[in-house]
């Protein structure tokens, strides 16, 4: 791994964050490949289909902090966001 390339995807990731904090739902276009695979149940795969689900699901309109992400030198594995209430 190099620290740069891991830390520039960490960067990507934690700027794409708080956009989509802040209610910017097409920013999920930008750093989700085409072919997302979406692991939680009934929630639908495929970048296009899981940000229409996005924008439609109350998660677009919660308050969230990032609290933890892991990034390597090829993607971004895991981001966990925590919802803070309205």
């Amino acid at each position: 791994m190099t620290e740069s390339v891991a830390a520039a995807n960490l960067q990507l990731t934690t700027a794409a964050f708080a956009e989509f904090a802040a209610g910017n739902v097409d920013v999920l276009s930008d750093v989700l490949a085409e072919d997302f695979v979406e692991h939680s149940p009934g929630n639908p795969s495929g970048r296009d289909a899981f940000i229409d689900y996005v924008r439609s699901a109350p998660v677009s309109r919660a308050k969230l902090d990032l609290k933890r992400v892991i990034a390597d030198d090829k993607v971004c594995r895991h981001a966990l966001p925590h919802g803070r209430g309205r």
